[in-house]
């Protein structure tokens, strides 16, 4: 019988109650209702002209990366300068 509920409570089936903290399902309740608040808000308002700004400055580097030569030596070093520096910045 022991070993019958130890493997029990090993997969989950028996649920445990341990004092000083909030059951499972209280949480999940909780959480189920913020999701909802969530979803009751509105939602935010998107700046179309930041977005036209991004898409120009997308447009001006793909402009100069497309005009860039094939065989330029430097790029290679510019390029592994740039992903350290994003590496160094987190």
């Amino acid at each position: 019988m022991t070993v019958l509920l130890f493997a029990l409570w090993l997969t989950g089936l028996v649920p445990i109650a341990m004092p000083g903290r909030p059951r499972r399902g209280r949480r999940v309740t909780a959480l189920e209702m913020e999701v909802g608040e969530l979803k009751s808000r509105p939602g935010g308002t998107v700046d179309s002209k930041a977005i036209d700004a991004l898409n120009v400055r997308l447009g001006k580097l793909e402009q100069n990366i497309a005009k860039l030569p094939a065989g330029d030596a430097g790029v290679n070093e510019r390029v592994t300068a740039a992903e350290n520096a994003m590496k160094a910045l987190g």
